[in-house]
């Protein structure tokens, strides 16, 4: 086993165990160290990865015991492994950052445009101090009204008997 946490010298290492604290724990393991079980055979998983992106990239990450439970519990509820299930829980969450802003944007220019098209449709003229202050309050309320629109579409919260 090669010792983690502070590293000593190699003439140090000989009767030296590494403590309790810092051994490594695999990410998909057991958490009592076993090997995790192949699921499916060897040319299913190689099949299933043509033609995608090779994963040539790793991040690495230390975990504390309840940490690693919690993560291998989720990964088990979602019957996946938990490389694949963290891998898929960092990606989504990436991808959810880009789509907010998108999504926040696409409401700017929806306020903009109901806030323009009202007036014109009244027959008002709309003049460019309307228009700055109307850019100025979008700007201003923008993620606001995106993070409210949002929440009408989020699934209501069981009530408590």
């Amino acid at each position: 086993m090669v010792p983690c946490g502070t590293m000593q010298k190699a003439q140090n290492l000989a009767g030296n165990t590494v403590p309790v604290a810092t051994t490594p724990v695999a990410i998909g393991t057991g958490l009592n160290g076993g090997a995790m079980s192949t699921v499916g055979n060897i040319s299913t998983r190689v099949l299933a990865d043509v033609g995608h992106e090779s994963r040539s990239e790793s991040l690495a990450t230390r975990f504390t015991r309840s940490e690693v439970n919690a993560l291998s519990k989720a990964a088990a509820s979602a019957g996946k492994t938990v490389r694949a299930w963290s891998r898929d829980v960092l990606l989504r969450e990436a991808r959810r950052a880009q789509e907010d802003m998108l999504f926040t944007e696409l409401i700017a220019t929806r306020m903009i445009l109901l806030n323009l098209l009202k007036p014109l449709a009244m027959g008002q003229q709309v003049t460019s101090e309307d228009f700055a202050r109307i850019s100025t309050t979008v700007r201003n309320d923008k993620r606001k009204v995106a993070q409210e629109i949002q929440q009408q579409y989020m699934p209501a919260a069981p009530k408590e008997a």
